[in-house]
């Protein structure tokens, strides 16, 4: 794709010729004499594809377009002729006549050169206009070929289409594998001529930005000449504006030559592409009649054994003997540590680092004949399995030759990248040797040394050369075996690949993948202990979550209240406690250490030691679990304690008590765990138990105050006397209760001061909870006068009946004529306030008596209130006399 600075040169030098030639006609043709070279310039872009006429740098009919190699080869004419003439005149010093003015036009000579110092200016500019015609005339003879030889690949695509390969069958594997070496390196060039298209996009791209930047300075010098009053500097110009010609002749050929640089790289794109479909079409054609026999087989292990004896050969003659190595390079370390007189230390040191790159030569040699003898039997197994192949035998060894190449492949690969690093350190390490070498001043021992050591060092390359060429042997041969066993092995039945894989399975099983204290550990064990591993796991997952989901819902059902708010279901509710940590609480590192332990022991693996260690560690998890289970146990207990109603939930006390009384359970039980576990491993706890009892003891009688208000605090808690917020009467104290405590109890007394208690002294007052009370039995009397009549005091119990029934919160119980007091008839009244407020019962009180009075005013009966009557009585005699 040409780049955008380009397209918008072009379309500019298109759209500018057009507007000249739109006036070409108005405009006058200027005499020879007096023509202006810009003006000139100017006039050759309306009439050229140039951008100037070529005549005034004096190459007259230069070709406009350079298309094919006559042209090319024109325009070369042209340039060395030029060059021949200016190298004429400057030899002889005289001044070029060819043209009378610098000024003039076209014309049959190059232009004028107004001294000698002109011509050696321009001389490098046609030089390098020259070079760049070369390329391009190289460029284009190159497509020509390129695409000779895409019609030749095409016309023999069609006859083998048509016609088939001119050889008859039977073909040989040589020939198959020529093939298949020829399509290889086709998809390589393939490769690389993808990789360099983005290369030469990058070259257009270069080329066209240069092309517009020589553009643009060759028309600022042409309006600076048209501009120019002085002589000198006009001259000055008009020299610079010739090379600016000449290099914009340059640059436009450079971009040109990068355009077909372009289209060459696609050229060779399509011939690579043809080239590769006619090879495959070959090998096609030839696969289904290829093939090996046996002497063919012997001559390819011929040359295989040929190949590693001249191989072996050529690490014999460039390496030595080890030992001969390692003498000379002690005697090299003797003299460095001990000193010579006559030899400075500086060559002692580069004779110890010579002899040791001897050395190391000769122990790479050692290593390189074991790696040639791996090559070799690597090529010779190849060999012999793709005999095997074509010959149809060893079908159900197939797969695994299959498997083998691959890993072998990567293995080579791996070798190799390894050779290659190798062989990457020995050409650096030769750079630094050479440049030191070439110091004018080094010491001539101390060179000599070095000389040593670099053709030890040129060995060791030489070595690595060789060890590559044979890993890219081998690699071949691998390679075409791979390529033979790929659609043999996908074409097997299916009877074949099952046997194989039971053969394949049954050497699996029984494969040994590793040793422990010289104990082999198989496939078999390794597979056994997997699936009971995750046998047993799955089953006890399985197990818990069925009983989550049926059997859990029906404990919970015990948990709800029945009619008259009693629970049902005590056994379910026990049974829950029992069963719910079992399920929701066992720990997942429990369920994996049993299951472990089973596989383990099942599979035959878990012997010695190891059984131990796993016993040990499921006994060490089976206590901490049986801890976590007791633990969750109380937990559910209490909490099933506090969900009896509703209003012990809400109860802080009860958190504070049951949190406190979870605490005291819960360290039992984990000490009763520690104490299990430290028993199993034989530690003595008797004396441990007896210190921690007298200690408890001692600490009990030291804090014994402390503990008896904690433990007042759990009697609170359990047996609930009251709670937070009920009103007690506890001795003289009267009040409402605020807060429980462990130590105290805060209770808010009605003169409105807060009155702080130990859980020991109010639980050893007596206790009076109203806050329980739901009824108030109110008892009152009422006295009535003795004059009161019969009919009225039996209509008094029913008057005061109607008057208690007419009131919302209160209930009638009964009225009764009492008794006869000293002064009164006495009614005893009893009736029941819903409730326990006090204020509800005063209203209800207040207004029963208003309306016993104002019903005793309506029936006329009057209250009695205590007086004392007294009766003078006289004796008869005393009356008498009266």
């Amino acid at each position: 794709m040409i780049h955008r600075a380009t397209i918008i040169f072009f379309f500019a030098a298109f759209l500018q010729s057009a507007l000249f030639a739109l006036h070409a006609q108005s405009v006058p043709e200027a005499e020879e004499d007096n023509t202006d070279p810009a003006k000139t310039e100017s006039a050759a872009e309306d009439a050229h594809r140039l951008p100037f006429d070529p005549a005034l740098i004096g190459l007259p009919d230069f070709p406009e377009t350079l298309a094919s190699p006559k042209d090319y080869a024109k325009a070369q004419a042209l340039i060395e002729s030029r060059l021949a003439k200016l190298d004429q005149h400057e030899t002889k010093g005289k001044p070029d006549k060819t043209r009378d003015t610098q000024e003039e036009g076209p014309a049959d000579e190059p232009g004028e050169d107004q001294q000698s110092g002109q011509a050696s200016g321009i001389v490098p500019f046609l030089q390098e206009l020259l070079l760049a015609v070369k390329q391009g005339a190289v460029l284009v003879a190159r497509q020509q070929d390129v695409g000779d030889s895409l019609a030749d690949e095409k016309d023999q695509l069609d006859k083998l289409q048509s016609q088939g390969l001119e050889r008859k069958p039977p073909y040989p594997l040589a020939m198959l594998d020529q093939l298949r070496s020829d399509l290889g390196m086709a998809n390589h060039t393939a490769e690389v001529n993808d990789q360099r298209r983005a290369q030469v996009q990058e070259q257009v791209d270069k080329s066209a930005k240069e092309l517009a930047a020589v553009m643009s300075k060759r028309r600022s010098l042409r309006d600076r000449v048209a501009e120019a009053d002085d002589a000198v500097t006009r001259r000055s110009l008009e020299m610079s504006l010739e090379t600016a010609r000449i290099d914009t002749l340059v640059a436009l050929q450079r971009h040109d030559n990068a355009l077909a640089q372009q289209g060459l790289t696609r050229q060779e794109h399509a011939l690579t592409t043809a080239q590769s479909a006619v090879l495959e079409r070959k090998i096609a054609l030839a696969q289904g009649d290829v093939v090996f026999t046996h002497e063919a087989l012997t001559s390819r292990l011929a040359e295989v054994q040929t190949r590693e004896d001249a191989l072996l050969a050529k690490i014999n003659t460039l390496t030595g003997s080890v030992e001969t190595a390692e003498t000379a390079l002690f005697q090299a370390r003797q003299h460095l540590q001990n000193g010579e007189k006559s030899t400075s230390r500086n060559i002692l040191e580069a004779r110890v680092r010579a002899r040791e790159a001897e050395l190391l030569t000769a122990r790479k040699g050692l290593e390189y004949r074991g790696r040639v003898k791996s090559f070799a039997k690597t090529a010779r197994i190849a060999l012999n399995r793709r005999y095997s192949l074509w010959q149809g035998a060893d079908q159900k060894q197939w797969p695994t030759w299959l498997r083998d190449a691959q890993v072998t492949l990567r293995e080579i690969g791996k070798d190799r990248d390894f050779t290659l690093s190798d062989l990457s350190s020995l050409q650096s390490l030769q750079l630094a040797l050479s440049n030191r070498l070439a110091t004018p001043d080094l010491d001539p021992g101390v060179r000599k040394a070095v000389q040593q050591r670099m053709a030890a060092i040129q060995v060791q390359s030489q070595l690595a050369e060789a060890i590559l060429l044979a890993q890219d042997q081998e690699r071949s041969l691998v390679q075409r075996l791979l390529l033979d066993l790929e659609p043999r092995v996908r074409e097997r039945s299916l009877d074949q690949w099952l046997d194989q894989a039971r053969d394949q399975l049954a050497k699996w099983w029984d494969s040994e993948i590793a040793i422990v204290q010289d104990n082999g550990i198989h496939v078999r064990d390794v597979v056994t202990v997997f699936v009971v591993f995750i046998l047993v796991y799955f089953v006890v997952w399985l197990l818990q979550l069925f009983l989550r989901r049926s059997l859990l819902p029906k404990l919970a059902a015990g948990d709800m209240p029945g009619e008259g708010g009693e629970q049902t279901g005590p056994e379910r509710q026990t049974l829950r406690v029992l069963v719910s940590p079992l399920i929701r609480n066992t720990s997942r590192l429990f369920v994996l250490l049993v299951a472990l332990y089973a596989a383990m022991t099942v599979s035959g693996l878990g012997r010695g030691a190891v059984q131990e260690w796993l016993w040990t560690l499921l006994v060490l998890a089976l206590d901490l679990q049986i801890g976590i289970w007791a633990t969750a146990s109380m937990v559910d207990l209490f909490k099933r304690k506090r969900k009896r109603d509703r209003k012990e939930r809400d109860d802080p006390s009860a958190v504070t008590g049951y949190g406190l009384l979870l605490f005291f359970i819960r360290v039992g039980i984990w000490v009763m765990v520690g104490v299990s576990i430290l028993s199993y491993f034989h530690y003595p706890v008797t004396g441990l138990i007896g210190a921690l009892g007298i200690g408890g003891i001692a600490v009990a009688f030291a804090v014994q105050n402390i503990l008896s208000d904690v433990f007042n605090s759990m009697a609170i808690s359990l047996d609930k006397p009251f709670r937070v917020g009920d009103f007690i009467v506890a001795g003289e104290i009267v009040g409402v209760i605020e807060n429980i405590g462990v130590k105290t109890t805060r209770i808010k007394s009605l003169p409105g001061e807060l009155v702080v208690m130990s859980n020991t002294n109010l639980l050893g007052s007596c206790i009076h909870n109203y806050k329980h009370m739901r009824e108030r039995r109110v008892v009152f009397k009422i006295r009535v006068v003795y004059e009161t009549p019969a009919e009225k005091i039996e209509r008094i119990p029913r008057i005061i009946a109607d008057i208690i029934r007419a009131q919302a919160r209160a209930r009638f119980d009964r009225a009764h004529f009492f008794e006869y007091g000293d002064f009164s008839l006495v009614f005893e009244v009893v009736y029941y306030i819903y409730g326990a407020d006090y204020v509800v019962y005063m209203d209800t009180q207040q207004a029963i008596n208003l309306a016993i009075y104002h019903r005793f005013q309506e029936e006329g009966i009057s209250f009695a209130y205590p007086t004392q009557e007294l009766i003078l009585r006289q004796a008869p005699e005393a009356a008498g006399l009266a």
